[in-house]
Order: structure tokens, then sequence, then C-alpha cells
């Protein structure tokens, strides 16, 4: 998924699997269903140079 807004430059997008966020730069990333996740570890790992600011999502 991605939603692109013209008027900013601002651009949101959707990532699945244990490399979101690989090679990409960005100001906040929110993680989905973060207590879900198979393989936590890669994810931090792929997250881990992306962005300073992580947040995970947890609805109950």
């Amino acid at each position: 998924m991605r939603v692109e807004f013209p008027e900013t430059g601002a651009v949101i997008k959707g990532e699945a699997g244990d490399n979101i966020g690989r090679g990409d730069r960005t100001t906040l990333y929110l993680v989905d269903e973060a207590a879900f996740l198979q393989r936590p570890l890669l994810i931090d790992a792929a997250l881990s140079q992306t962005t300073r600011c992580r947040i995970d999502l947890k609805f109950s």
C-alpha cells in the first residue's frame, strides 16, 4: 500500500515481512500487531537503521 500527498511530499506506505523498512529512512514507523510477530528480532534488526521512532500498535 502507498498513499502520497503531493502538496507536502509526505508518503504513507505499508510493508510486510521480516525486512520491513530495510533500506529506507523514515521519521516514524508504526508496527501493527507487534505482539504477534513471528520473528520480532528480524523486524528489530530491519528497523534499527530505518527510524529513531518506532511505535508498536496493540489493540485489545
